[in-house]
C-alpha cells in the first residue's frame, strides 16, 4: 500500500471503481468505497451501502475521528465527487494469516486497497489543515520574536510560532516544542521542558534568525495534564517515564508532528536545523515533508528530580547527545 496507492484510489473512484481501506481496529474487517450504487454486489459482500457526502476542504473530520463515514467523505472529496457511499465487511475466521485476507478479497474484486493511516498521511502531506490566524512582537527576555498564532482545523487548537528574523529559505534553526504546562509555566523540576525553551530562545536570538514552534496538545508526549499527572503518581512508585505511560494504558510517545510541518511550510523555510536530541522527531517531521538538514543538541544541567527522566530518555528513547545525526 503506502501513500502512493491513494493516487490510485482516487483514480479508481473517478472511473467509478471501488477502493477497500484497510487497518481498522472497531470490530469490522474493512471499507469499501464506491462513487456509485452497486446494490448487488454491496448486498453480497458487506452489511449494505450507506450514502455519504463529500466532506468538506480542509475540514480535517477523518483525522479528528477516524471512521469509515469520514474516510469515505475525505476520498470522495479527493476524487470531486459530491457523494457516494460504502459498505463495512465483518472479520472474516480463517486459517489464512488475517494480512492476507484484504489483499486476496481485493485482488479477487478488483478493489484498490489501501490503509486508514495512508489516508491521514497523504491528508497531512497535501491539504491544508492550519491556517494563519494572527501575529504581533512578542518581546521576551532574549529579545523580541513576532509572535504567529496558527489554529489546527483538525481539533480547533491554537498553536505559536515565536519567529526571529528573515525565516523564509534554508538551514533555519528551529525548535519544535511540544507544551509542557508544569515545566514551561511553572518550572517544574521534573522534567527539561522549561529549560529546553529557554535554551531554544536564548540560542535563536544569538542567531539572530530562527523559529519556536510551541505545539499544544502535546502535554505528557501526548497523552494530556491529567494522565501526565497519573503517570508521575506512578513514577514516584517506581516506574519510568514509559513504563508509567504503558501502564495506563498508552502509547510510549503519541505525538504527531503534522501542525508543526504545516507551520514550517507556511512560514516559507525550505530546510531546518532542529534543536533537539529526540531522534524520533527528526524522522516524524522527515515523513511529514520537512527537510531536516541538521540538528543541535539541546541537553541542560540536570537536576535531582529530573536525573532519572533524563537518563530514561537516552537509554530508552535513543536520544542524542553530539551535535551530529
Amino acid at each position: 500500500m503506502g501513500t502512493a496507492a491513494i493516487d490510485d484510489a482516487v483514480a479508481g473512484l473517478r472511473a467509478g471503481g471501488k477502493v477497500l481501506i484497510a487497518g481498522w481496529e472497531d470490530g469490522f474487517g474493512g471499507t469499501v468505497v464506491a462513487t456509485e450504487h452497486d446494490r448487488e454486489w454491496f448486498d453480497a459482500h458487506t452489511l449494505g451501502f450507506r450514502m455519504v457526502g463529500s466532506a468538506d476542504p480542509g475540514s480535517g473530520a477523518f483525522l479528528a475521528e477516524p471512521s469509515p463515514e469520514s474516510a469515505a467523505g475525505e476520498l470522495l472529496r479527493l476524487a470531486d465527487r459530491s457523494e457516494g457511499g460504502f459498505g463495512l465487511l465483518l472479520p472474516v475466521r480463517t486459517t489464512v494469516s488475517g494480512d492476507a485476507v484484504l489483499p486476496r478479497f481485493a485482488d479477487d474484486e478488483s478493489l484498490v486497497l489501501i490503509d486508514h493511516g495512508d489516508l491521514a498521511h497523504h491528508l497531512w502531506l497535501n491539504s491544508q489543515l492550519v491556517v494563519a490566524n494572527g501575529s504581533a512582537p512578542v518581546p521576551t527576555p532574549f529579545g523580541t520574536f513576532e509572535g504567529h498564532v496558527f489554529t489546527s482545523l483538525v481539533d480547533g487548537l491554537e498553536h505559536l510560532a515565536l519567529v526571529l528574523g528573515e525565516v523564509a529559505g534554508d538551514g533555519v534553526v528551529t525548535r519544535v516544542h511540544s507544551e509542557c504546562l508544569t515545566g514551561d509555566v511553572f518550572g517544574s523540576r521534573r522534567c527539561d521542558c522549561g529549560a529546553q525553551l529557554r535554551m531554544s530562545l536564548e540560542y535563536i536570538a544569538g542567531e539572530g534568525r530562527g523559529v519556536v514552534v510551541y505545539l499544544r496538545g502535546h502535554e505528557g508526549r501526548g497523552i494530556g495534564l491529567g494522565e501526565k499527572f497519573r503517570a508521575y503518581r506512578l513514577q514516584d512508585r517506581g516506574l519510568d517515564t514509559i513504563d508509567a505511560n504503558l501502564e495506563l494504558g498508552h502509547d510510549i510517545d503519541a505525538r504527531h508532528y503534522g501542525v508543526a510541518a504545516q507551520v514550517i511550510s507556511q512560514l516559507g523555510i525550505t530546510s531546518v536545523v532542529l534543536l533537539t536530541n529526540n531522534p524520533e522527531k527528526m524522522v516524524g517531521l522527515t515523513d511529514l515533508g520537512v527537510k531536516v538538514a541538521g540538528r543541535l543538541p539541546l541537553w541542560s544541567e540536570p537536576t535531582v528530580e529530573n536525573g532519572r527522566y533524563l537518563t530514561t530518555k537516552r537509554s530508552r528513547l535513543g536520544h542524542l547527545t553530539s551535535d551530529g545525526f
